[in-house]
C-alpha cells in the first residue's frame, strides 16, 4: 500500500495529496507556496532541517498555524509527526501531540482549521470484488453505511479468503481500528463502485 497525506484546508475548494513513502520527510506550515518557504528560510533553525519545494507541505494561511509548525515523516521504523513547538499545538485523532508520535493510515491530524488525512492507496485485484458473489463488496458497504468498524477484521478474513495478499491491507483491517472517522480501505474496496 502506498501511503499519503490527505491535505484539506477550511478555505480552499479542493483538497491536495502529497506522497509519503519511505524516505519521505515533510516539513508543514503556513506558507501558501513551498517557494515562498525555500525563499525566506533555506534552513529551519531548530531542527536543522533544510527547506525544498520538494519537501515543504503548505498549510493554509492562518495566524493560528507557525511557519514550520510540525514535521511528517515515514523512515524504517516507521510514519510519525512531531510538532515544532508551535503556539497552537498539532492534534493527532483529537489529541494534542507532544513529542514523536506514531501515525497509522487513517489516522487524523488537525492544525488549526487544516486536516490532513493519512491515507493509503492500493492496487484491488478485481477478482477479490467478485469472490462468493460481492461478499467483500456488500460487507464493506455494510461498514461505510453502519460506520462499525469493529466488523474490519471480519472483512480482512474475508479479504484474505478472497485471494488477497496485500500484508498491509490485511494488517489494517485485523488490527484493531482506531480511527472512526474513515477508513481507507473501505474507499479503495468501495471506489469501482463508485465511478
Amino acid at each position: 500500500m502506498e501511503w499519503s497525506l490527505l491535505v484539506i484546508n477550511s478555505t480552499a475548494s479542493q483538497s491536495r495529496r502529497f506522497p509519503f513513502e519511505r524516505s519521505r520527510q515533510w516539513l508543514a506550515g503556513r506558507y501558501e507556496s513551498p517557494i515562498e518557504a525555500v525563499s525566506r528560510a533555506a534552513l529551519h533553525q531548530s531542527t536543522g532541517i533544510y527547506l525544498d519545494e520538494k519537501c515543504y507541505l503548505p498549510l493554509e494561511a492562518d495566524s493560528h498555524i507557525n511557519r514550520w509548525h510540525c514535521e511528517f515523516s515515514h523512515d524504517h521504523e516507521g510514519a510519525w509527526i512531531e510538532d515544532l513547538e508551535s503556539l497552537y499545538g498539532t492534534f493527532l485523532n483529537g489529541e494534542r501531540t507532544k513529542g514523536k508520535c506514531s501515525l497509522q493510515l487513517d489516522d487524523v491530524i488537525r492544525v488549526a482549521k487544516c486536516e490532513v488525512f493519512v491515507t493509503g492507496t492500493a492496487t484491488i485485484n478485481p477478482a477479490w470484488l467478485a469472490w462468493e458473489n460481492g461478499a467483500v463488496v456488500k460487507l464493506a458497504a455494510e461498514i461505510h453505511k453502519s460506520r462499525d468498524f469493529a466488523r474490519l477484521p471480519i472483512l480482512g478474513d474475508i479479504l484474505k479468503s478472497s485471494g488477497c495478499t496485500d500484508a498491509e491491507i490485511l494488517k489494517h483491517c485485523l488490527d484493531q481500528h482506531r480511527n472512526p472517522q474513515k477508513c481507507c480501505v473501505l474507499d479503495l474496496l468501495l471506489e469501482p463502485q463508485n465511478p
